[in-house]
């Protein structure tokens, strides 16, 4: 069977295409041929497919062989091209050849064309062979390169005789040279400016040896701590033709260790002036010596420890016992010192966390006589460490409260707007107007819930105003609940007359949640909380530290719980920042430090009374206004009005952009919809003669309303804009978003306020 063969001739004569192909029959090939006589047919079939040779005639009318070879090395192709001719000069076939033919041959003898054509096959499989095996070298080589200058460390290969060989790039800017130019230069030369060989150096070690060697130094000239590898490198017969040094700075983190000595060296001096309590143990005798200030740790007055081992793990907590006990024994086993925390109980059963470390003393045959150690109340340390571990935790808690209570402002908002404009429609009379304002009621009582969550755990900004006091501790009656569980008791007593004060809500609030989460931590085992409300005078200040109050009439709300209580000391140490003098868990501290700055902003006071055992009460006092500001007296806002301006609504989230469409299209606004900050910048360039008003998120994903509006500004600097968040003032601030002056109305918002805010600013 004939072997296919894919022949481009090039030929004006049709005859002589035809015998060329006869010939390449007879020579056991099967031709699959085109015949092509110009340029442009030469070309396009180059470009149509793949050919295994190209057969030429050197002389035709319009077309050459020499320029068809010039057409086939212009395409940079690698097959055999072949001029069969009936005529050449012995010139003009040297000068083919030298072009890049691979033969030629007579028409006058074309036994020769498929010997030619089989041994020029034969070539071209191997020059192909041998290109691929250059290009994966090449690549290999490359490949191994770019390995070898990746590595961060510095890396070099030497000969015996101390020269590079190779450098990587990191050496290389080391040296502040190019790779090429160390090759053949001495390495002792250039790293460390020396005219021979250091006898210590690893590289002599490494051929010696014919191991791998590894040193740490300091190298003078680079001012660098090194760890210096050096592997030998084995030729194919086995010897040793040279090394690989790989070389990684330890300046870092030689400098971090002499730092972290001169620390300990501070530390264990800082010890000696403090006098920590010391102890010694006679092993001999079973006789333990304390000095003074392990007494006072441990509670006890000299005399009254027995002086045994037994004595001392008898005051360990009984947790802590076994683990101490074994601790020190494993010391005396294993003859090392040991170093643990434990707590220990004092004779009032106070617990304490102390810090104990304890090494042997042997005498001059090697025997163990005594113990010596020293013992460091550490009460303090570790109650901070479990309340910034609780900060923490509150923070996270904090950022969760504020998400939820951001994305259901949202819903708050489109269900405020859908329901009122239901209320409209249905009339006053209507059937349905009962439901409808009980989902209303509903949805501000919602909404007075997420203000809750964003007084959670953290300050507002300070904005009083007149409030009752009776109606800020109502509605926070739930989130109370909540918070204490139902092994605790609620009872809430409210005076019958109104309670007037100029406050923050938000701040009363976060004083309630911490002072019912102090309570709730004071009654482990459940009990009774009781918050009431009260209208007293004063006539003159108050002697205790913390009442500061100037006579008149104050507001009065005690937080009472039948808890653990405090001492005398404890409780004149409750409004220090992290307060440990307890131990953890007691609600004492964080709270009520903040809680009394609250209470000092708004011009009050606190007072704590408490017994040990019995309970604690803390009394706010805040002045109360005499003349509550009627609610008729306010200027009467009347029914919402609409309008026929247009009003650009920028509000990522769905539901609401379309419930406030609704309202103002209800009203009588043109309304276009922009979906984030880039989309209204967008639809206002469109339409900058259209729009009236640009009514704004303020957080939106990409470009914040703050954002968009000042680029709006920069279109038309007379804009007017209104601004809404389902973010608390506090975290606006925060974000940076959020300037004074602004016009701003939080979600939820009521259609009425919506409608009588823009009325105002556009107007205005």
């Amino acid at each position: 069977m004939n072997k296919t063969l894919r022949v481009l001739i090039v030929e004006d004569s049709e005859n002589d295409a035809l015998l060329l192909v006869r010939k390449l029959r007879q020579g056991g090939y099967e031709p699959v041929f085109e015949r092509v006589s110009s340029p442009d047919a030469m070309n396009a079939a180059l470009d149509r497919q793949e050919w295994d040779i190209v057969i030429a005639d050197y002389v035709m009318p319009r077309f050459s062989g020499f320029e068809a070879l010039i057409l086939h090395n212009e395409k940079g192709i690698d097959i055999p091209f072949i001029i069969v001719t009936g005529k050449i000069s012995e010139e003009n076939a040297v000068e083919i050849m030298k072009a890049g033919a691979h033969d030629y041959i007579m028409k006058s003898n074309l036994s020769r064309l498929v010997p030619a054509i089989e041994r020029e096959l034969r070539d071209a499989q191997v020059r192909r062979a041998h290109n691929r095996l250059v290009n994966d070298l090449t690549a290999a080589t490359k490949q191994w390169k770019n390995t070898f200058d990746s590595i961060t460390d510095f890396v070099s290969v030497n000969d015996k005789d101390f020269r590079f060989v190779k450098v990587n790039k990191a050496l290389s800017d080391l040296l502040g040279m190019k790779p090429d130019d160390l090759v053949g230069k001495h390495c002792y030369e250039l790293l460390h400016n020396l005219d021979h060989p250091d006898p210590d150096c690893p590289h002599i070690d490494a051929l010696r040896s014919g191991k791998t060697v590894t040193k740490e130094t300091y190298n003078p000239k680079l001012k660098r701590h090194l760890t210096i590898t050096v592997s030998p490198v084995i030729d194919e017969k086995g010897g040793l033709e040279g090394t690989v040094h790989y070389i990684k700075d330890i300046t870092k983190r030689r400098m971090a260790e002499e730092a972290l000595r001169k620390s300990e060296r501070g530390l264990k001096e800082a010890q000696r002036v403090a006098q920590l309590g010391n102890w010694q143990f006679d092993l001999i005798n079973n006789g333990l010596t304390w000095s003074d200030e392990i007494y006072e740790i441990f509670g006890l007055k000299s005399g009254q420890f027995k002086g045994t081992y037994e004595a001392f793990l008898n005051m360990v907590h009984p947790e802590d016992r076994e683990f101490v006990d074994r601790s020190y024994k494993n010391s005396v086993i294993n003859n090392t010192a040991y170093d643990i925390v434990h707590r220990i109980v004092r004779p009032d059963g106070e617990i304490r966390y102390v810090h104990e470390k304890c090494e042997d003393i042997k005498d001059e045959t090697g025997k163990r006589i005594r113990s010596i150690g020293t013992i460091q109340d550490i009460t303090e340390r570790k109650n901070l460490e479990s309340r910034l571990i609780d900060l923490h935790k509150m923070k996270a808690l904090d950022q969760i409260t504020r998400a939820i209570a951001h994305d259901f402002n949202n819903i708050l908002a489109a269900l405020t707007g859908y329901g009122t404009l239901l209320k409209m429609k249905r009339g006053k009379d209507d059937a349905i107007a009962w439901h409808v304002n009980q989902i209303l009621a509903l949805t501000d009582q919602a909404a007075g819930l997420t203000q809750s969550l964003f007084s959670f755990g953290k300050n507002q900004i300070f904005t009083p105003k007149q409030e009752n006091l009776n109606e800020i501790i109502r509605k926070t009656e739930k989130l109370i609940l909540m918070l204490v569980g139902k092994e605790i008791e609620l009872k809430l007593k409210f005076t019958d007359k109104d309670l007037f004060v100029t406050a923050d809500k938000g701040r009363l609030e976060q004083v309630m949640i911490n002072l019912v989460t102090n309570a709730r931590d004071a009654m482990p085992g459940g009990g009774l909380l009781t918050i009431e409300t009260s209208l007293v005078k004063i006539c003159n200040d108050l002697s205790r530290p913390h009442c500061v109050g100037k006579p008149g009439k104050y507001a009065l709300v005690s937080v009472k719980d039948t808890g653990t209580g405090m001492d005398e000391e404890t409780r004149e140490k409750i409004f220090e920042l992290f307060l440990g003098a307890r131990e953890i868990g007691n609600g004492i501290g964080l709270g009520l430090s903040i809680a009394n700055e609250i209470i000092r902003q708004h011009n009050g006071f606190i007072d704590v009374s408490s017994e040990h055992g019995k309970g604690t009460t803390i009394d706010i006092y805040l002045p109360l206004v005499e003349q509550a500001v009627e609610e008729g007296a306010v200027a009467s806002v009347g029914e919402p009005i609409g309008g026929t301006e247009t009003i650009l609504v920028a509000e990522d989230q769905a539901n609401v952009r379309k419930s406030i469409k609704t309202v103002l299209e209800e009203f009588g606004y043109g309304v276009i919809e922009a979906v984030d900050g880039k989309d209204a910048l967008e639809k206002f360039s469109r339409n900058r003669d259209r729009v009236q008003l640009v009514l704004l998120d303020v957080v939106m994903p990409g470009k914040n309303g703050k954002q968009a509006f000042a680029e709006i500004k920069k279109i038309r600097p007379d804009t007017k804009a209104l601004f809404l968040s389902g973010y608390s003032l506090d975290d606006l601030h925060e974000k940076g978003i959020y300037e004074e002056g602004i016009k701003l109305l939080q979600k939820p918002v009521s259609p009425q306020d919506l409608l009588r805010k823009i009325r105002e600013v556009l107007v205005s």
